[in-house]
């Protein structure tokens, strides 16, 4: 029943004659469309996988992303092992 009226109301809506009109008028330039946005996407994704890598030597020197994830990660446990360390022994130091 829902489905009934959800279909009756959407046939109610008319589209303007340009739009109806718009996939026979176009049928000829849809494939060249279709190249020119697939060349398009190409071009996207190549500037940001150029932009995202950087220069070849960065890479090389600094590592990929898991590798300076890593790094951080480990330099921030040796930092809070030292400030550990640190509380540990100030807790074990007897109270004047």
């Amino acid at each position: 029943m829902e489905h009934a009226k959800s279909a009756a109301f959407a046939s109610s809506f008319e589209l303007p004659t340009e739009l109806r009109d718009l996939p026979k008028r176009n049928r000829a330039l849809r494939p060249a469309i279709a190249a020119n946005v697939i060349i398009g996407l190409i071009r996207v994704a190549n500037t940001l996988l150029v932009a995202s890598f950087g220069p070849g030597t960065a890479f090389i020197k600094e590592g990929g992303l898991r590798e300076r994830m890593t790094k951080a990660r480990l330099e921030e446990r040796k930092k809070s092992a030292i400030t550990n360390q640190g509380l540990m022994a100030a807790l074990n130091q007897p109270c004047l």
